[in-house]
């Protein structure tokens, strides 16, 4: 049997660890943290020309999801850190006095770090972020699918970290399945809930903890008494963000059958307002982006023709040109149940709306479906919204608004069963790649434990039923 390709780098890992990182302090990390912020603000240009190049990502989204996430999260972890690594009292329990308890926070050690190609700067970085906060190694597998994104972090990582504690491992699904064959302490994956399963597969036969930061279906929810400008302007600015390729993306509109047609003229307002009124001016725009390869074009615009194959219409959008990977920004409406474009996450620049006559009704059709990672209400009744909250099951949700929780440092993000297993970003990631370890100090004089040694005296016994009686 052939060694794993990635053992020697994975046992040097290891080494540096118990050397030099399982007892660092908070001023070690913060250093670090910082030395990355200075790194990235030095080459802000470099990450907004990248992630252009790999799938003509305009400026301003580059600098709002790929950049401010990550300043946010190391301005958090910096701010917060030394509280974080500080040990917590615990109180003393009747049965237990004698006893001193608190819970220290050590690193778990060796993690893995699986990244994708949708925010490839962002969600390489971010979850390294929170492994040099907790005083992990990482190896990163960075997405094939964006290689100038990858070419600018390997340059960020060797010009940041010695590679026995923090490595880049370029490649395909092949050297994913070679790295997830070690045995690492900590796995965070960002993916797909398909490629989930095979992650969370591998690490089970070592026990390995994960992190699945996966997707879903995430259903929105307009009621009869929504602004409907506002919230046409927030759904084209949520769904169509970098082309649609956002795991927090709307997969789906559910709207009141009362204000149907109205939502219908507002979307098309704002859209024209955000692209331009005519199909060139789309497909010119310099604030819409492209489709992540000819792979990925070909599967969302199969979407738009099946949909409408199975009686789905076109509001607006629905070009395409192969040759650049352009989708235009599509809404789809007249979508009914079954449709094939309401099978899976999207993905891509497509919104497809659908009516209901009553909430019961739109509350039964997200829960038929397994739980998304956000759910989106547009609502002025607070209580639509507080049923919303108390009658569904979702790794986020948003009130009047979409995928904004995402850049809150200050909240565990993440999915719930098929939308992900585990949190992330500020104090959450940190904990994701933390032991909490209790640490116990018994008393050698007066132990708690004498009631529970033997013999069992008639004594003991009087003194262990009031002890319990007094619970």
């Amino acid at each position: 049997m052939s060694m794993n390709p990635h053992q020697e780098l994975f046992d040097r890992q290891k080494a540096y660890f118990w050397q030099h990182l399982k007892g660092s302090s908070a001023r070690d990390r913060i250093r670090k943290l910082k030395r990355m912020k200075k790194w990235i603000f030095a080459h802000q240009e470099d990450i907004r020309r990248t992630v252009y190049a790999d799938f003509k990502k305009p400026m301003h989204e580059a600098d709002a999801t790929e950049i401010l996430p990550l300043i946010g999260e190391i301005k958090d972890a910096t701010a917060h850190l030394r509280e974080w690594m500080r040990p917590k009292r615990v109180s003393t329990p009747m049965s237990l006095i004698g006893t001193r308890t608190q819970i220290t926070y050590e690193p778990k050690g060796q993690s893995l770090i699986l990244a994708p190609w949708n925010y490839p700067f962002m969600l390489t970085i971010g979850p390294l972020i929170s492994a040099v906060a907790a005083g992990c190694t990482s190896i990163i597998k960075p997405s094939e699918f964006s290689p100038h994104t990858t070419a600018l972090m390997v340059k960020m990582i060797d010009d940041l970290f010695p590679q026995d504690e923090v490595a880049m491992v370029e490649g395909d699904h092949v050297v994913a399945q070679e790295l997830t064959a070690l045995p690492f302490d900590h796995v965070f994956f960002t993916g797909s809930p398909q490629v989930g399963r095979k992650v969370m597969h591998a690490a089970a036969e070592h026990l390995t903890s994960v992190t699945l930061e996966l997707g879903g279906r995430n259903p929105v929810i307009v009621d009869d008494t929504a602004n409907l400008n506002d919230t046409a302007r927030k759904l084209i600015w949520g769904k169509f963000l970098n082309t649609g390729q956002s795991c927090m993306s709307p997969n789906y509109v559910l709207v009141h059958e009362k204000i149907h047609d109205k939502l219908l003229a507002a979307l098309q307002k704002q859209f024209s307002k955000a692209y331009g009124p005519q199909a060139a001016d789309m497909q010119q725009s310099p604030d819409f982006g492209r489709l992540i390869s000819a792979g990925h074009h070909q599967r969302v615009s199969n979407l738009v023709t099946a949909a409408t194959t199975a009686g789905a219409k076109v509001l607006v959008g629905g070009e395409a040109n192969p040759a650049d990977n352009y989708l235009a920004p599509t809404i789809l409406h007249e979508v009914q149940l079954g449709n094939p474009v309401l099978e899976e996450e999207i993905f891509g620049p497509i919104l497809p709306i659908l009516r209901y006559q009553n909430l019961n009704e739109a509350l039964d059709l997200i829960r038929q479906i397994e739980k998304p990672l956000g759910l989106y209400i547009f609502s002025r009744s607070q209580r639509n919204i507080n049923r919303v909250i108390a009658e569904t099951s979702s790794g986020n949700l948003i009130v009047n608004d979409t995928t904004v929780a995402f850049g809150h440092p200050g909240i565990p993000f993440g999915g719930v069963n098929h939308s992900g297993i585990g949190k992330a970003h500020g104090h959450a990631g940190f904990l994701a790649f933390t032991n909490e370890k209790p640490v116990m100090r018994q008393s050698i004089l007066l132990p708690s434990t004498l009631l529970a040694q033997a013999p069992y005296t008639k004594f003991k016994n009087r003194v262990l039923n009031l002890v319990m009686r007094w619970f």
